[in-house]
């Protein structure tokens, strides 16, 4: 007797689709959170940079734009802006102590970061930093530097201002004070009128400095005594001044006039 069920074909089985909305809507997430991500590290002024360590020495290049001058530029003949203040043994110090700056300048508007501590080193070593050692101020509003004083909308000749700036040539958005300070660095801060271009103001006096920065800037310990300019007297002479020796130098031998 033949077997009755020969000769029959089972049905098929079919698989069930598998619905792609889920799948898409996992890419179109994963998309949405990974560029976010990426947009925050880019808009952040210290993106990629871990700062200098303890013992390192670098160098960046500053300049302080104000509407159609850089300030402390040297035209006076006496070099780029000196540092304000000094430590007992001569060494720069933060303006209004007696600590050792790891931030500073030495008359050449080069920024010299020689951290001695954690508090000045890596991400802590930024603009807005090295503007407080200094005495000065600095947000993404405007600045207080060498005796000027600048905030968003003050005038610019008959127009109102405003603060950019960029790092090597390449114009950024933020608070420059947070920006973390790299090796070989071109520093500007302009405030510019409204409708100023920043790419138009050019590198900073201090650039010329910059390549051979470790060479000429005056040895720790050797710096020359920090003073204000001589008084002018009522005749307009200057008024002679004495700057203390250096560290380790012998003081000159006083004379007397009978």
């Amino acid at each position: 007797m033949a077997n009755s069920s020969r000769g029959k074909r089972r049905p098929k089985v079919r698989s069930p689709r598998r619905s792609r909305g889920p799948v898409l809507w996992y890419a179109v997430t994963a998309f949405v959170v990974i560029g976010g991500i990426t947009l925050i590290v880019l808009s952040r002024p210290d993106a990629g940079s871990a700062g200098i360590e303890i013992g390192e020495h670098w160098h960046a290049a500053l300049g302080v734009y104000d509407c159609d001058r850089w300030l402390g530029d040297g035209t006076a003949g006496d070099g780029l802006w000196q540092w304000p203040a000094a430590t007992s043994d001569n060494r720069p110090a933060r303006v209004g102590t007696s600590a050792y700056a790891g931030l500073h300048s030495h008359g050449d508007g080069i920024i010299h970061m020689e951290p001695a501590t954690s508090e000045e080193a890596g991400e802590n070593a930024t603009v807005g930093r090295y503007f407080r050692f200094g005495g000065w101020q600095l947000d993404e509003d405007g600045y207080e530097f060498l005796g000027t004083k600048r905030a968003a909308g003050d005038e610019c000749g008959d127009e109102p201002g405003a603060l950019q700036w960029s790092v090597n040539g390449e114009a950024r958005r933020g608070n420059p004070a947070d920006y973390v300070l790299r090796d070989g660095d071109v520093v500007v801060v302009a405030f510019l009128p409204e409708g100023a271009d920043l790419a138009d103001v050019g590198e900073p006096p201090s650039v010329a400095n910059l390549a051979d920065a470790a060479n000429t800037e005056t040895p720790p310990g050797a710096m020359p005594t920090v003073t204000n300019p001589p008084p002018t007297s009522a005749a307009g002479g200057d008024v002679s001044t004495t700057s203390a020796p250096a560290a380790g130098a012998a003081p000159s031998p006083s004379t007397s006039t009978p």
